[in-house]
């Protein structure tokens, strides 16, 4: 029995299709790609929602953006973590990869978290009518 196939084995899989969650392609994808894609979107959307904010005297559309935003960024976190927890300690080479990628999404998709959060501050202090 080959490596692979002993390894998937020993996880209580069918050998040759691949580790189990991270083998799927969309929380690897979605882990490296959502939280970037989430700190796009809040500052598209805080862009196109200030005027509002100013006609409407109040900053909570702001905030519910960042708010939904940030449970994105978080929620890729979280995909990607699963994806790395799974595949860490495997020893295959496309395995290795996944795991890499896996961590990069965490760090990436925390980093795109904590920027959305350090934007949403200006929220609190400036005025979105000047």
């Amino acid at each position: 029995m080959s490596g692979d196939a002993a390894r998937a084995r020993e996880l209580g899989r069918r050998p040759g299709r691949g580790p189990g969650y991270a083998g799927r392609g969309w929380p690897l994808w979605a882990g490296l790609v959502g939280g970037p894609a989430a700190w796009a979107i809040a500052v598209g959307a805080s862009y196109v929602t200030v005027p509002v904010a100013c006609d409407v005297g109040t900053t909570l559309p702001l905030h519910a953006i960042r708010v939904v935003t940030t449970a994105a960024a978080l929620g890729s976190t979280w995909l990607s973590y699963g994806v790395w927890r799974e595949s860490r300690g495997a020893a295959a080479l496309a395995v290795e990869r996944t795991a890499f990628l896996g961590l990069l999404g965490v760090v990436v998709s925390a980093f795109s978290a904590v920027l959305i959060v350090l934007e949403g501050v200006a929220n609190f202090v400036i005025d979105p009518c000047r």
